[in-house]
């Protein structure tokens, strides 16, 4: 299965944007045999901005052009997305754990994540 990690980061700003929660849920995920999409991997490959040794982002890098990709051209792609603890404090993994939802993506919990809040899915 292919799974995208979603989480907060920019809470984490100050420290490593949330660099060790992602790589340690990626290595998981990746021992049981998953192909994992991990958004610092790919901020890495295409904003050039590594969360362990830089505090700002690119210029390049908005909020608005990482999530436009993340959002249409990643999230599409996968089978199931995994919501870190703290999902919720970050506007950013909502709209990402939406924007599965309307592709009928997987819902996936860590250990200690929140629960999906029942107005994010449709009810039908």
């Amino acid at each position: 299965m292919r799974i995208y990690l979603a989480g907060c980061m920019t809470r984490h700003a100050d420290t490593d944007w949330g660099y060790a929660e992602f790589a340690v849920a990626a290595a998981r995920l990746r021992e049981q045999g998953h192909e994992v999409v991990n958004p610092h991997e790919l901020d890495k490959a295409l904003w050039s901005f590594d969360a362990l040794t830089m505090r700002t982002v690119p210029p390049l890098m908005t909020r608005k052009r990482v999530l436009a990709f993340d959002l249409g051209i990643v999230l599409p792609t996968c089978d199931a997305i995994y919501l870190l603890p703290e999902w919720t404090w970050s506007s950013g993994a909502i709209a990402e754990c939406a924007a599965a939802i309307t592709y009928e993506l997987v819902i996936l919990l860590a250990p200690g994540a929140e629960a999906v809040p029942a107005g994010l899915v449709a009810q039908s």
